[in-house]
């Protein structure tokens, strides 16, 4: 993020974390994001992929349905957001 890249990809990013470090993570990624910053996140969580804009489902190497979400979970410290 130092390098201000036009996308940050994150892969799993609270895949090994603990609740509350993965709860911290995603408030973080949500405030990256409410900034500007494009992100394309990978996960199998679906409560992390519940905070996205847009959720690509992949099956056999290709997309297996498209999901714009309207109403979504919004990661905050107020919320406890927790994983």
């Amino acid at each position: 993020m130092i390098n201000e890249p036009q996308v940050l990809f994150a892969d799993e990013p609270t895949g090994n974390l603990d609740s509350d470090a993965a709860a911290e993570t995603m408030v973080l990624l949500a405030e990256t994001h409410a900034q500007g910053q494009t992100l394309v996140l990978a996960t199998h969580d679906r409560r992390v992929a519940s905070a996205a804009d847009r959720v690509l489902r992949l099956r056999d190497g290709g997309v297996a349905s498209r999901l714009r979400q309207v109403s979504k979970r919004r990661p905050t410290r107020k919320a406890g957001w927790r994983s």
